[in-house]
């Protein structure tokens, strides 16, 4: 069961990185300016953070 876990936890974990890096990458080559582009990204980075510890916090239960 431990080890089920820890395979869940660590394909969610892939997943957060992997849509993480694709929203930065998309930003970084769209048409903004590089103020609202960083804005942008903090503000996924920060809400992405927030999903992530929820998904842990329900793998961890």
């Amino acid at each position: 069961m431990s080890n089920e876990k820890n395979s869940v936890f660590e394909v969610a974990v892939s997943f957060v990185i992997g849509a993480v890096a694709g929203y930065i990458v998309g930003m970084l080559f769209a048409p903004a300016g590089g103020k609202k582009t960083r804005h942008k990204i903090q503000k996924e980075i920060n809400k992405t953070g927030e999903k992530a510890k929820e998904i842990y916090e329900k793998i961890a239960k």
